[in-house]
């Protein structure tokens, strides 16, 4: 599933309920929960492009 957002938030379902993030730093969301990935994604990337 693809997920974009345009809005400074997103909530989203997780294997025990759910996680809501808003405004994150890409580094930190990647430490936090452990998401390798997004090693291929920029602050800016994010920014400009909507993704996440």
């Amino acid at each position: 599933m693809e997920t974009r957002c345009w809005v400074p938030h997103m909530v989203f379902i997780t294997a025990d309920g759910y996680i809501a993030l808003a405004m994150m730093s890409i580094p930190q969301l990647k430490q936090v929960l452990l998401i390798e990935e997004l090693d291929h994604y920029s602050q800016q990337d994010v920014f400009e492009k909507g993704m996440l």
